[in-house]
C-alpha cells in the first residue's frame, strides 16, 4: 500500500512547529523545490496582525513564488495568532 501527499498544511502553535524549524529556515528552497516537484499545493492561512507568524508567511510566499510553487494564501485582515473563525471551511476549501 502506498500514499501520496497532495497538499501541505503548515500548522504552528504554542507549543511548537511540528517542522524541524532549523532546517526549513536554513533550506527553504530546497524544500519549496521538493514541494513543487512532487505536486504539492500549500495553503498559508495568516492574521494580517500576526506579528509571530506573518514575516515568515510573507517570506516563505515571495519564495515560493519565485520557485513556482502552488500556493493559496489567506491573510485575513485584524487578526492576530489565533485561528479564523471560519478555519475550518477555509481548509475544507482548500482541499476540495
Amino acid at each position: 500500500m502506498s500514499f501520496s501527499c497532495v497538499f501541505l498544511i503548515v500548522h504552528r502553535n504554542d507549543i511548537g512547529l511540528w517542522y524541524r524549524p532549523e532546517v526549513f529556515e536554513d533550506e527553504p528552497e530546497g524544500i519549496i523545490e521538493k514541494l513543487v516537484m512532487k505536486g504539492i499545493e500549500v495553503l498559508i492561512i495568516c492574521g494580517r496582525v500576526d506579528e509571530d507568524c506573518l514575516p515568515q508567511c510573507l517570506e516563505f510566499e515571495s519564495k515560493a513564488g519565485e520557485l513556482g510553487l502552488k500556493l493559496k494564501v489567506n491573510y485575513i485582515d485584524g487578526l492576530g495568532h489565533n485561528y479564523p473563525d471560519d478555519f475550518r471551511e477555509r481548509v475544507s476549501g482548500f482541499l476540495k
